[in-house]
């Protein structure tokens, strides 16, 4: 019997999107306070006037929350995804990200496939809705990564599809399925 994986449904995967969105948001936004409370500080220090101190308040927001947003990017979709198969939000909804042969992705395709997240947002995101008409439920950014996401093994089976790991000598055959 071969090796099977079972897809995702669209609605866990859209709540691990939730949980990702909200868990960077709020990252940011910590990152963007400490940012500008560290910066109000250091222009008081200098003992700057009114206006400075709001101008290095703003700088501090921004630079605080980019900063603290391409940590977190780094390490929840590159680190942990890249290494282990899931962010934060897949991790609580049993998900896994795979290569389309069932392997773990690695760090440089993981935040390849992040990047690649562009081109599902910019059409007013239609490569998200890709996953209605995708027999593996591929984003764009699947499809340009060739991945796919799965509910992570467990004991009982899945009402998911079920999509069959390819044989060395029938990839082609066994993959279209």
């Amino acid at each position: 019997m071969p090796n099977t994986l079972h897809l995702a449904s669209r609605q866990r995967r859209f709540a691990a999107f939730l949980v990702d969105y909200l868990a960077m948001s709020t990252l940011m936004r910590l990152g963007g306070a400490a940012g500008k409370s560290l910066a109000v500080v250091m222009s008081q220090a200098h003992a700057g006037s009114i206006s400075q101190m709001e101008q290095a308040s703003q700088v501090g927001l921004l630079f605080g929350s980019a900063f603290w947003l391409s940590v977190g990017i780094f390490l929840n979709y590159g680190i942990l995804q890249g290494l282990h198969g899931f962010s934060v939000g897949k991790y609580l909804l049993k998900l896994q990200v795979v290569g389309l042969r069932g392997r773990e992705l690695g760090i440089g395709t993981s935040l390849l496939r992040s990047a690649a997240y562009l081109v599902s947002y910019l059409p007013g995101f239609l490569g998200f809705f890709a996953i209605f008409w995708s027999p593996k439920r591929q984003c764009w950014h699947d499809l340009i990564c060739q991945t796919i996401v799965i509910q992570r093994p467990v004991n009982a089976a899945s009402r998911s599809e079920v999509i069959y790991l390819p044989s060395p000598e029938n990839r082609d055959r066994d993959i279209a399925a």
